[in-house]
């Protein structure tokens, strides 16, 4: 009988569930060292100049003080942190919570829309395809706002097809005020989907358009502000990793998507829709959740292979073992293997064993060692440098960093505006003399222990005064520096941010158990 022989459904759950678990146990297994990129930080910092502003602003004040910058990131991951940020909860303790759990939730939310739009075997093999993918796991891990976008354009699909209208164009809002990158690559990847099926033409662009509407705020204010934006500056353009398994797999997959049509052709869409955002983007889209398209046309080759042995062989004992051979081989493909070429800054080379399991496993002195997996999580340091700041100057003093990215999470841990930015892709207001502003200077001493010249040149020229120093920084005062107020004021106050949040999900959650029982 079917439900007792390697095909029954009942076992792609049990093999998904067991993914599931390895994907917890390698997340449990970086606990301590999460937050580990410099992105959560970033993110930590605007939900600061929230809670001080009072709500969401349009001005970075917080950051290049105190001329500031546009605030063009969409706010909904920092309106989430603010929520739990009001409950008193740390921020660090929230953003180790939120990458932690982040990847875990992506990969659930995609097994259960590719098994609720197709069945239960694709949905294992792509999620075995995009947990072995390494460069995958780590962006969706550490680009918290980028996977939050993927996990509301996947709940949108999943309720298009369901013909909920509102859910979908709702959950499509949410997606565009968490990422605006990964939004627009779904956004394209739909309305690519709604010409190629026509099955799903009418509602696709009634979602299309009911969202575009509501985005329209953030779009006018992204566009203002697009004079300041440089994508020269997104530093993770200049990595490339490139899973030869997946890639090659995905392009007989879209053979079969072209072949089978119907929903099978949203594969297709999306793999599609990447193109015109790898040429900005390149590591997100061929590295990162971008390839969410060719992971699923990857999946559709082997689940279809897996279907053609089931159904041509047909003696019962010899099916099973082909089956059980097959299904052993994919995942010790993909699990163990995953080769990969990398690319950085002109190097490329060749990793054969580079999936995500091997890559924990693996000793460091052994193995590629990528920039978005080194850990910044050194409380130590920046408190010891806090506590000095918080005791030797006024909370509005401005700092300045020889080191832009620590400069940001310093002013996390003190409360303290900088003078620099985190994220260099959006230039300030106005150029301006960094240390002039600044009344605070934390410079980072030289590894070597070396006497660094340009610090000595620095402290003649701004009459620099030492006040503190640790085992990683000196810290001097600026006395020439003014403190001037710098704080801008909230649009939209807290307790409305927390409203408007509470009122979409009211509406989505009514539209989707709406005549839930007749589907």
């Amino acid at each position: 009988m079917q439900t007792h022989s390697f095909n029954s459904t009942y076992r792609w759950n049990l093999y998904s569930i067991l993914l599931f678990i390895s994907i917890i146990i390698l997340n449990l297994l970086r606990w301590s060292k999460l937050p580990t990129f410099i992105d959560i930080y970033y993110h930590l910092s605007v939900v600061k100049g929230f809670s001080i502003a009072g709500g969401y602003v349009l001005r970075s004040f917080w950051e290049y003080a105190p001329f500031g910058r546009p605030h063009i990131y969409p706010p909904f991951t920092h309106i989430l942190i603010l929520l739990f940020y009001k409950f008193n909860i740390p921020l660090l303790l929230i953003a180790k919570i939120i990458e932690f759990l982040i990847f875990p939730v992506l990969i659930i939310i995609i097994w259960y829309v590719i098994k609720g739009l197709f069945h239960r075997r694709l949905a294992f093999f792509t999620i075995l395809i995009a947990s072995s993918t390494y460069s995958f796991y780590l962006s969706a891990g550490n680009l918290i706002p980028a996977s939050l976008a993927l996990i509301f354009g996947f709940l949108a699909f999943f309720f298009i097809e369901r013909k909920k209208i509102i859910a979908s164009s709702l959950l499509l809002v949410f997606c565009f005020y968490s990422h605006t990158g990964i939004s627009l690559y779904l956004y394209l990847g739909l309305l690519i989907y709604g010409l190629l099926n026509r099955k799903i033409f009418k509602q696709s662009y009634l979602v299309l358009v009911s969202a575009s509407i509501l985005d329209l705020p953030l779009i006018i204010h992204q566009l203002n502000s697009f004079s300041y934006i440089d994508l020269a500056n997104i530093k993770e353009n200049f990595p490339l990793e490139i899973n030869l398994l997946v890639y090659v797999s995905a392009f007989f997959g879209l053979i079969i998507g072209l072949r089978k049509k119907g929903r099978y052709l949203l594969f297709v869409s999306m793999v599609i829709a990447i193109i015109p955002f790898m040429l900005i983007y390149k590591y997100r889209f061929l590295s990162g959740q971008g390839m969410i398209g060719v992971i699923l046309s990857s999946a559709l080759l082997y689940s279809w292979i897996y279907d053609e042995i089931y159904k041509k062989v047909l003696r019962i004992h010899k099916r099973i073992i082909y089956l059980l051979s097959y299904f052993l081989l994919v995942c010790l493909l993909f699990l163990i293997s995953s080769a990969s070429i990398y690319s950085y800054k002109g190097n490329i080379g060749f990793l054969t064993f580079n999936s995500t399991y091997i890559n924990f496993i693996k000793k460091k002195e052994n193995r590629l060692i990528r920039a978005n997996e080194i850990s910044l999580f050194y409380p130590h340091i920046w408190q010891e440098t806090a506590k000095i700041i918080e005791k030797n100057f006024d909370r509005n003093d401005i700092i300045y960093s020889n080191a832009p990215y620590a400069a940001g999470i310093i002013s996390v841990f003190s409360y303290h505006p900088t003078s620099t930015g985190m994220l260099t892709e959006v230039s300030p207001y106005e150029d301006f003399d960094q240390i002039a502003v600044s009344k605070i200077v934390v410079w980072f001493k030289e590894q070597n222990g070396k006497v660094d010249k340009t610090l000595s040149l620095l402290i003649k020229r701004y009459d620099l005064k030492k006040v503190g120093e640790t085992d990683f920084v000196y810290i001097y005062k600026n006395p020439h520096a003014e403190t001037p107020e710098i704080k801008s004021k909230a649009i939209i106050p807290t307790w409305l941010l927390f409203a408007i949040l509470f009122f979409i999900s009211c509406l989505i959650v009514q539209d989707v158990a709406r005549n839930y029982n007749q589907r």
